[in-house]
């Protein structure tokens, strides 16, 4: 039987292995687990006599660390192998122009 390789392959290189006979499926890989760092943008600050802007948000799941406002760290996430996954990325409130109040964050 031949020795099972781990490693990176195109796919001229499978297929030229599934041909030949030597290509052994190895057995599906271990769940991923995935530790995560996210930082929220605050709310935007009021101008002339407005007040400051909100704080931001923080989330974590490293072992180790907290999460936001002093709890426990998250739990780790675990996606769902073959599966597409959208992160969308913004920012922050932007601050106010007059004398009403800065945007949500």
């Amino acid at each position: 039987m031949p020795e099972i390789t781990y490693g990176r392959w195109s796919p001229t290189e499978v297929m030229e292995r599934v041909l030949d006979g030597t290509w052994v499926a190895a057995s599906p890989p271990p769940p991923l687990a995935v530790e995560y760092l996210v930082i929220a943008g605050g709310g935007g600050g009021g101008s002339l006599i407005g007040g400051g802007g909100g704080a931001g948000g923080y989330r974590s799941s490293v072992i180790g660390e907290s999460s936001g406002g002093g709890a426990s760290a998250e739990s780790v996430w675990t996606p769902t192998l073959s599966t597409n996954y959208t992160i969308t990325v913004g920012a922050g409130g932007a601050g106010g122009i007059s004398i009403g109040g800065g945007a949500d964050g």
